[in-house]
């Protein structure tokens, strides 16, 4: 014994959109180490020709409640690293293919964690969210009840996490289809572990930053968030250029 009391293990989770590519789910799959990371938030996924994602026995998938009798259409996958304890998690269901959630428990309590994909066009995905919360984590029960993360791609631009620079997204119909997201945030009393004005996607065809992805949480939980950063420095890096024979002058060469 060393004479100090043990400190308990902090839970760690990686958020990310690849955008229904195989290559980035495979890139996803070789940076993240199951015995650092115990969740991995993925939306957009990669689903092959047997509706099935791509992941490795060192991870439990969690698909979206309606995923089978609709997987063309799933933008939502958990994985559960089986590090965790199969008697500390749970599936939580929900009647959604843009959403998976996954409860854990432990000393703590509980916190149920939920993986969002919502559309750009609409926020059908936000207003089922807010009748299944309503239902299931109403405002007026205990602390543990309303213990909620809400990870993942909202596609919503506003000033309170957007760069304020960026005033050319904040367009009255942005605005707009941003207040469903800003008044379940107030509603449920939720938090922003990640700093405002941090970018979480570079457009491919302009270069802009931009901050469509987010991690919302109960308000007693922020201060037990150690760290909520971007690591853009693990971009996949631009494909090699390969020759193009169909293009030689084979006369001149």
């Amino acid at each position: 014994m060393n004479g100090y009391a043990q400190r308990p293990t902090p839970l760690c989770f990686w958020q990310q959109n690849v955008n229904k590519s195989l290559i980035s789910q495979l890139d996803l799959l070789n940076q993240v180490n199951p015995k650092a990371f115990d969740l991995v938030f993925i939306q957009e996924p990669h689903i092959d020709f047997l509706n099935l994602t791509r992941a490795n026995p060192n991870w439990t998938v969690v698909y979206p409640s309606q995923h089978h009798s609709s997987p063309n259409t799933t933008r939502s996958v958990t994985l559960v690293s089986t590090s965790v304890s199969k008697n500390k998690w749970k599936q939580v269901h929900m009647q959604s293919v843009d959403v998976t959630a996954v409860e854990l428990t432990g000393d703590f309590g509980s916190v149920s964690f939920y993986n969002v994909y919502n559309m750009c066009e609409n926020s059908d995905t936000l207003f089922k969210m807010q009748d299944f919360w309503n239902w299931r984590h109403p405002p007026q029960r205990g602390n543990n009840a309303n213990n909620m993360v809400w990870v993942g791609n909202f596609n919503r631009h506003h000033p309170l996490w957007d760069d304020p620079s960026s005033i050319c997204l904040f367009t009255p119909a942005n605005l707009d289809a941003a207040s469903v997201l800003v008044d379940l945030v107030g509603t449920f009393s939720m938090e922003m572990p990640l700093p405002a004005g941090i970018p979480t996607l570079e457009t491919f065809r302009t270069g802009s930053l931009l901050r469509p992805d987010n991690v919302f949480c109960s308000a007693p939980l922020a201060p037990a968030f150690i760290e909520c950063q971007t690591r853009p420095a693990l971009c996949l890096a631009p494909p090699p250029a390969w020759r193009n024979w169909k293009s030689v002058q084979w006369d001149k060469f």
